[in-house]
């Protein structure tokens, strides 16, 4: 919550959206072949497809099936009630 820094805007976001950077890694993990280099310089067009379609990833959040966009809503608007008085009880992260 007191990350700072000069050079980023954009530092609490950054923070909220960690939660679900193992979704970005896992395809990426993927999609370089297990972790090594890609032999090209540049992402395939089914490459950036891959990418971008990980926010259509399923998670488990409260119970309910949700995508990625809602989930992160859902946290967003989670941390604001946290932090207007209902605690931290009031954080709702998904499961991933």
């Amino acid at each position: 919550m007191h990350h700072a820094g000069a050079q980023n805007a954009f530092n609490l976001a950054d923070d909220l959206l960690e939660v679900l950077r193992p979704l970005a890694d896992w395809t990426v993990f993927h999609l370089t072949g297990q972790g090594r280099r890609p032999a090209e310089a540049g992402l395939t067009r089914e490459q950036r497809q891959s990418l971008a379609g990980v926010l259509l990833e399923s998670l488990l959040l409260d119970g309910t099936q949700v995508t990625v966009l809602p989930a992160a809503d859902a946290m967003v608007a989670s941390l604001v009630r946290a932090l207007s008085g209902e605690g931290a009880a009031a954080l709702r992260l998904p499961a991933l």
